[in-house]
């Protein structure tokens, strides 16, 4: 209670003066929130602090408070809104050389792009922080930002499946730290592997021994998550599920979208599983439901993001484009008789300029293509025969199916999922493999969804799918 008590006299003599707003006590004040998980406390109290910083002309303080609602934003899933207040802070930050506030942003950055699925973005701001990491005095601080960085690169390099460079990540985490999220990564790669279990349930016994210590939701929540996929590997669903509620509980409370999306996901299956169709369903639902608010969120956010990148070519260019103009310029003023030369210079700028253009609309054209790069993952919804495989391939192809429904709207799920897998390119063996089932069967198949689809005898099925 008297901890409570001084914390509360703090923060209201914090309020009434911006100027105390130094590094440490936004720290202080942030973490204390964030072992609550209280999220929404932390946007209030970063708000009020940054009105405050803003006043006094304090850039540290504004570029860390900015920082923090951009965290705090990515927690919550609004990624938008969290890349516009990064931006506030990198704008402010020009002229500030503190490097745990610069390897903060950069991080921050790394976490947004990560959750856009922009790995190798995600991992260039992350190279930057460890950059500026080094440049910390503090041995306890250099070792924590270090160990933060790498550890969601070692994600990307997951996502990437860069193994390599994921075991180099992995191996940098478990040597600077010993933290119960990094341990419980450790043991979750060798759970997915399904292999060496014994070495994944060594490093799940070390995560949770530290997170009995902890107070952090997180550092609880995610130990929990990984014990309930080691029982499910081991095929005691009934144990996994104990695990999965427990963990959904504590991401709950933080507010996690990604991890409580995962967990409905999980706990879905399991009751599957379970032969418990009711509560898979209901479990379903809500996946189903949270991941499509996801999804439409990361939508609008990528868009936002190639947006600006466009943006910021376009200014370079005019940068460029004005520099060639002053050149030219000069070179009137003092030889108007060079006009062989100038004429020269002009005809090199424009094929220059048209060279540039045409290079980042090639950038363009490939960043929008990584919006939709879920084909791999797509391909191994199908020769796992997952469930969610038509969910997914709707997610990815959502124009091909609408195309198909029109041609008849009565198609049962099973035509739509052949549709799908000859829109993957899948030859008949291929998709006899996948359902379990004989050549001759996928071929009646294929004669049947013809006459559906009201094709001619002399339509080829395939091509007609492929070119829709």
């Amino acid at each position: 209670m008297k901890k409570e008590i001084l914390f509360l006299l703090l923060f209201s003599f914090m309020a009434s003066n911006a100027q105390n707003y130094t590094l440490p006590i936004l720290d202080s004040i942030n973490n204390e929130y964030a072992d609550k998980s209280e999220i929404e406390n932390a946007l209030k109290f970063n708000f009020k602090a940054l009105e405050s910083c803003k006043k006094t002309g304090n850039s540290e303080c504004i570029v860390a408070t900015n920082i923090r609602i951009g965290f705090h934003m990515s927690t919550l899933g609004k990624l938008t809104e969290s890349l516009f207040y990064l931006r506030e802070a990198q704008k402010e930050s020009k002229e500030i050389k503190n490097p745990i506030l610069i390897s903060r942003l950069y991080n921050a950055f790394g976490v947004t792009y990560a959750d856009l699925g922009l790995f190798k973005e995600s991992n260039k701001n992350l190279n930057a922080a460890l950059k500026e990491a080094e440049k910390i005095s503090n041995q306890q601080q250099k070792i924590s930002f270090t160990t933060y960085s790498y550890s969601w690169k070692w994600y990307n390099f997951t996502m990437l499946n860069e193994i390599d460079s994921m075991q180099v990540a992995r191996n940098k985490c478990l040597q600077l730290l010993e933290d119960p999220i990094t341990y419980a990564q450790a043991a979750d790669w060798f759970i997915e592997k399904k292999k060496n279990l014994d070495s994944a349930e060594y490093y799940l016994r070390k995560s949770m021994d530290l997170a009995k210590k902890s107070k952090i939701v997180t550092e609880i929540s995610t130990p929990l998550l990984v014990y309930g996929n080691l029982y499910a590997a081991k095929n005691d669903h009934g144990k996994a599920l104990e695990y999965y509620l427990k963990s959904l509980k504590g991401y709950q409370k933080a507010k996690n979208r990604d991890e409580i999306r995962n967990l409905y996901k999980k706990i879905a299956e399991t009751y599957e599983f379970l032969n418990n169709l009711e509560k898979s369903k209901e479990f379903s639902n809500r996946f189903m439901s949270l991941n499509d608010s996801i999804k439409t969120e990361e939508k609008k956010t990528l868009s936002a993001v190639i947006e600006n990148m466009i943006e910021e070519r376009d200014d370079e260019r005019e940068a460029e484009k004005n520099k060639y103009y002053f050149i030219v310029a000069a070179i009137l003023i003092i030889a108007l008789i060079c006009i062989y030369f100038i004429r020269r210079i002009s005809f090199n700028k424009q094929v220059k300029k048209d060279s540039i253009i045409e290079e980042k609309s090639q950038e363009t054209k490939k960043m929008k293509l990584q919006i939709n790069s879920s084909f791999k993952e797509v391909m191994q919804l199908a020769k796992s025969g997952d469930p969610f495989f038509l969910i997914r391939f709707t997610e990815v192809y959502p124009d091909f199916i609408e195309k198909i429904k029109i041609q008849n709207p009565n198609l049962s799920g099973h035509d739509l999922k052949f549709c799908a897998f000859l829109r993957l390119n899948l030859s008949s063996k291929e998709i006899s493999q996948y359902e379990n089932t004989t050549i001759r069967t996928v071929e009646t198949k294929r004669y049947r969804l013809k006459k559906k689809l009201g094709l001619s005898a002399e339509t080829n099925l395939h091509m007609w799918i492929l070119e829709l």
